[in-house]
């Protein structure tokens, strides 16, 4: 006749005191559930009912410490340890965590580094770390302690890899309540689908493309962390902050492609909000006479994007380069006027002299206006200067005038009439 819930309760406290009050109790409902009996003094394997381990449990873990589990490498996480259920004579997973001091390190030191960012990511987002994000570059203890905590619980649930107990974290409000406590309160965090259609009017309106669906992970994971800290809803500024990191990591790929010769990263940067500030900020280059190289124009383009102030922060800072460039035009400047604008009436100079269209002519060719000191010329040595330069002398202005001089020298020589 089957034994009672009570009766293998009884057993269990008697016999296994090495087990967990929650193992005794999982085994004796187990029990009932299959009809089992509790058995006879002459039916219990030997080492039962002391501290050590039977010489079946012995022969059980050794079966069962193979490199694998479930088709897993054991490395790859938790360490799975075995005991033999008195009665049916099979294997189970203990609740007593048993971990094998070191583990973490050969773990993640081992790990490629895009795997090892990929699990740092993962860990994060279950809320490991606490409040500070690893760094993603380098290794610390924070790190080693997530790959322990999780390698402590999947000895404890019987699993053999860390991105399982990772997954089963997700939906398993026990398990993940060991892995990073519990507040004993519900946080509602944002969902997929808002987490999407957010990033996705950010991405279009900046590049121009949807984010993939690994930008959209990160970006939920990341607000769902920030707002289980936070213990409910985080703030705009915060949320900001969130969402210019993942497009920050887009814009460095895009510009980095780009410097590389990209014809696609490139036209990426000449579209959306993210072309429009490149464009603004080369201009802004371009008008102050300051010689710069395309992939600093793409990083303060990055920059630049990042908030109203970081935009005006740069044009500060081109501004300011371009006061030591062209001193002369220091008051200007601080008065919100370009080099360009300031050079205008040099600009109409040239141009009639040289014949040179004043569409045609940029800061960058009117360094001639500066004398050597670095002053500036004033427009009529800047005026004669001109008539003596090569650029004037190379012109279609030059050779008409010469051949009127020509013409007129003859005719005063009464030559023609």
């Amino acid at each position: 006749m089957a034994s009672t819930y009570e009766q293998w309760l009884a057993w269990y406290n008697a016999n296994q005191p090495g087990y967990s009050q929650e193992l005794k109790e999982a085994q004796a409902r187990k029990q009932v559930s299959i009809g089992n009996t509790v058995p006879t003094a002459s039916q219990q394997a030997a080492g039962v009912g002391t501290s050590s381990v039977s010489a079946k449990a012995q022969a059980a873990a050794a079966a069962n410490s193979s490199t694998t589990v479930a088709g897993k490498s054991v490395q790859q996480g938790g360490i799975p340890t075995v005991g033999v259920d008195p009665i049916t004579g099979k294997p189970f997973k203990p609740a007593t965590p048993i971990y094998v001091e070191g583990a973490e390190y050969d773990y993640l030191n081992n790990l490629p580094p895009l795997e090892r960012k990929k699990l740092q990511q993962e860990m994060y987002a279950l809320g490991l770390y606490g409040e500070k994000a690893p760094s993603y570059t380098f290794l610390d203890t924070a790190d080693y302690a997530a790959v322990k905590k999780l390698q402590v619980a999947g000895a404890q649930i019987g699993k053999g890899d860390i991105r399982d107990v990772i997954s089963q974290a997700k939906t398993d409000k026990a398990l993940r309540g060991y892995l990073v406590g519990t507040t004993g309160t519900t946080v509602n965090t944002t969902d997929i689908a808002t987490a999407e259609a957010k990033l996705n009017k950010y991405f279009l309106d900046m590049f121009n493309e949807k984010p993939t669906k690994e930008e959209v992970a990160l970006y939920k994971n990341a607000l769902n962390s920030a707002e289980r800290r936070a213990k409910g809803a985080i703030g705009a500024t915060q949320a900001e902050e969130i969402l210019l990191k993942i497009a920050s990591d887009r814009m460095n790929k895009i510009t980095t492609a780009a410097k590389a010769g990209d014809t696609k990263a490139i036209a990426s940067l000449d579209s959306g909000q993210l072309g429009k500030t490149v464009r603004e900020i080369r201009n802004a280059y371009s008008d102050n006479g300051v010689m710069i190289d395309d992939g600093t124009i793409y990083k303060k383009a990055a920059e630049a994007m990042r908030s109203p102030t970081a935009y005006d922060n740069v044009l500060e800072d081109i501004k300011l380069s371009a006061k030591t460039q062209w001193v002369g035009f220091s008051e200007g400047l601080d008065k919100g006027r370009s080099v360009k604008t300031q050079l205008s009436p040099y600009f109409s100079t040239k141009s009639k002299v040289t014949g040179i269209p004043i569409e045609s002519l940029t800061v960058a060719d009117m360094a001639d206006v500066k004398n050597p000191d670095g002053t500036l010329k004033s427009l009529e040595e800047y005026n004669l200067a001109l008539y003596n330069s090569d650029a004037y002398k190379k012109s279609k202005n030059y050779e008409t005038r010469t051949l009127n001089d020509l013409q007129g020298f003859v005719s005063w020589l009464g030559i023609v009439k």
